[in-house]
């Protein structure tokens, strides 16, 4: 386990804000970073992050990034009611999941496809997390905030919000 410097950028008041990305064998930890400030003089100001402890697991894949690319797509058209033409799905990147950095939960770390998917017009930045290894959907969310949205539109539905299946297919 390790941290990846991210950015460094000067404060107003002359110090920096470093901030850093967990890592687990070169794969990044979902919700694992650390935000750092210092003064000029590189002493110690504040400090805030988290991290996932006690990692072990494989980074190698056994559902490739087009397979996920497939399952989240399938997703949002489910949840939104959407064609395939209607949305554009980012190219697909692993990350380790660990719920229980997030909430109380039995799971343990997985090995995920991040795989962001839009629609064009739509308020819909869909995140869909397949599980890299058993290709369910550990988790999905839109990152777009649409409590503002009436008669359940995007789409024709209300959009889900979060959404934690533990690795439960909903495809």
């Amino acid at each position: 386990q390790e941290l990846d410097a991210l950015s460094t950028s000067p404060t107003t008041s002359g110090g920096n804000v470093t901030r850093y990305q967990q890592v687990y064998q070169g794969v990044p930890v979902f919700g694992g970073n650390l935000v750092v400030s210092t003064t000029d003089e590189g002493g110690l100001v504040a400090m805030a992050g988290k991290f996932s402890t006690g990692l072990t697991l494989s980074v190698a894949p056994s559902v490739n990034a087009d397979k996920a690319s497939g399952i989240a797509q399938a997703l949002v058209a489910k949840l939104y009611e959407l064609q395939p033409k209607q949305m554009k799905v980012d190219v697909p990147a692993l990350w380790v999941y660990d719920e229980k950095m997030f909430t109380d939960s039995i799971f343990g770390p997985q090995l995920v496809w991040r795989v962001e998917v839009t629609a064009a017009g739509l308020p819909i930045r869909e995140v869909v997390l397949v599980n890299a290894q058993t290709g369910k959907i550990s988790q999905h969310y839109n990152e777009i905030d649409t409590s503002w949205v009436l008669n359940g539109k995007p789409g024709t539905r209300k959009p889900s919000g979060t959404s934690a299946n533990n690795g439960a297919s909903t495809a």
